[in-house]
C-alpha cells in the first residue's frame, strides 16, 4: 500500500488520482499492528500471506483485507476508517461479493451523487454508508439493486453522462492500478480478455523497479526505457511476455507470489521442476513451455474474437486517456494506449484491429480455430 502510494499509482477517489493523503490510516503497518490476530496460508506454504483480522467496532473476525480491497473499499471511496473497511471486507467474503467490483461500484455511486446523478446520499468517506451498500448490493435492495449490475450497466441505466465515472474495461471494474503512473499496467487492463484484469499480465519489473531482472529479460539496449513507468516504450513486449508466462503459472496452479510479486521464478526455472514431478519429456523444454503458454493466450483471445471483440474493446476509460494525473510522481501523465497496442499486436501476430491473423493460428496448430473464425 505505502509503496504504490509513493510512486503515485494508488487509485483514489474512483481513480481520479493516484495518491491518498491518508494512506497511513489504511496502510499495512497499521493493519499488522492493530488489527491482525493471526496468519493463514495455502497448504504447506511458509510465507503465510493471508491475514486474519478483527473489526473491534463491528465484532467481526475474518480473512483480509488484501491490497485490492484497501483500494476499492478504502482510498477509492476516500474511506480512512480502517476498522469499518475491514468489516466491509468480511461482509463481502461472507456474502460472496468480489471486493474490487463491489467497492468500485460504491465509489462510482459516490461520484455520480457528487455530480447530481444519484439523489440518495452517497457521500465520499462515509464508512457506514459503504457497509450499508455492501449489504444492499448483496440482497439487491434499493440503490444496491442498481449497483449490483456493476458500473457499466448501472451507468447505462442512470444516463446523463454517468459513463464518465464508470471505471471498467469490457464491463469488468478496474483493479487497484493506474496506467497513468504505470504504463504496462494500463496496457494489461486494456488487453485482458476478461476485462480489467491485473492477474493475467501485470508486469512489476517497471512498476517497482527490478533493473537486474530487466537487463536479463530485455537486454541493455532496451534499458532504461523499459523500466520507466511513465514511458510507453517496450511495454507491449513486457505485457506480452508476462501474459504468456502467467498462463503457464495458472495452468500449473503456481502462486503469483514468487512468479509475479516478487519475480523469483521465470521460464528457465520451470522445466526442471515440472520434469522432476512428472517425468514427461514434453515439459522438460523451455521453448515448448513458452509455446504452450502462447497457445493458451491465443485460445482465450480467439474466444473473444469469435464474440465480436476487437481493438475497439481493448481500451481504457477516458479518465486514463485524457484526464492528466492531478498530483504525485505521475502528475500530468496520461496513457498513450495506441502506441503500446500496436507493439503488443505485432508481437502476438494480430492485425491492426487486434484480430488474430490466420497464419498465426496455423503456426500454433490451431487450424480448427481458424476455420471457426474465418468461415
Amino acid at each position: 500500500v505505502e509503496i504504490v502510494n509513493e510512486i503515485g499509482r494508488f487509485p483514489t477517489r474512483n481513480h481520479k488520482r493516484g495518491v491518498f493523503d491518508k494512506v497511513t490510516a489504511v496502510g499495512s503497518t497499521r493493519i499488522r499492528d492493530e488489527f491482525r490476530v493471526a496468519k493463514n496460508s495455502c497448504f504447506n506454504c511458509k510465507i503465510q500471506c493471508k491475514l486474519v483480522t478483527i473489526s473491534k467496532k463491528h465484532h467481526s473476525i475474518g480473512e483480509g483485507p488484501e491490497y485490492e480491497t484497501v483500494v476499492s473499499l478504502g482510498s477509492g471511496c476516500l474511506n480512512d476508517d480502517l476498522d469499518t473497511l475491514i468489516y466491509a471486507n468480511h461482509l463481502c467474503n461472507d456474502l460472496g461479493l468480489d471486493t474490487i467490483s463491489c467497492g468500485s461500484s460504491i465509489g462510482f455511486a459516490m461520484e455520480c451523487h457528487e455530480h447530481g446523478l444519484i439523489k440518495e446520499d452517497v457521500n465520499w468517506s462515509d464508512a457506514d454508508k459503504i457497509v450499508q451498500l455492501v449489504k444492499d448490493i448483496a440482497y439487491r435492495r434499493g440503490l444496491g439493486d442498481l449497483l449490483a449490475e456493476g458500473v457499466m450497466r448501472a451507468a447505462e441505466k442512470i444516463g446523463g453522462g454517468a459513463d464518465k465515472f464508470a471505471m471498467h474495461v469490457k464491463g469488468q471494474e478496474i483493479s487497484g492500478q493506474d496506467g497513468r503512473a504505470h504504463r504496462s499496467g494500463g496496457l494489461t487492463h486494456a488487453t485482458s480478455v476478461r476485462g480489467a484484469d491485473h492477474l493475467r499480465g501485470l508486469s512489476v519489473i517497471d512498476e517497482i523497479g527490478y533493473p537486474e531482472i530487466g537487463l536479463r529479460r530485455y537486454g541493455e539496449d532496451k534499458l532504461p526505457a523499459a523500466l520507466n513507468r511513465h514511458s510507453e516504450e517496450f511495454k507491449g513486449q513486457m505485457v506480452y511476455d508476462v501474459e504468456y508466462f502467467l498462463s503457464v503459472v495458472d495452468s500449473l496452479i503456481l502462486c503469483k507470489y514468487g512468479t509475479m510479486y516478487p519475480l523469483c521464478y521465470y521460464f528457465p526455472d520451470i522445466p526442471d521442476i515440472l520434469y522432476s514431478l512428472t517425468g514427461v519429456d514434453l515439459f522438460n523444454d523451455e521453448d515448448n513451455l513458452r509455446r504452450i503458454g502462447k497457445k493458451i493466450c491465443l485460445l482465450r483471445r480467439a474466444f473473444n474474437q469469435r464474440e465480436g471483440k476487437s481493438r475497439k474493446d481493448d481500451t481504457l476509460p477516458d479518465r486514463f486517456l485524457h484526464e492528466p494525473e492531478e498530483e504525485g510522481p505521475a502528475k500530468g501523465q496520461v496513457v498513450n494506449l495506441d502506441v503500446m497496442l500496436d507493439d503488443y499486436y505485432q508481437l502476438w501476430g494480430f492485425d491492426k484491429d487486434g484480430l488474430i491473423l490466420p497464419e498465426t493460428l496455423d503456426e500454433f496448430g490451431l487450424e480448427d480455430v481458424k476455420k471457426e473464425l474465418y468461415k
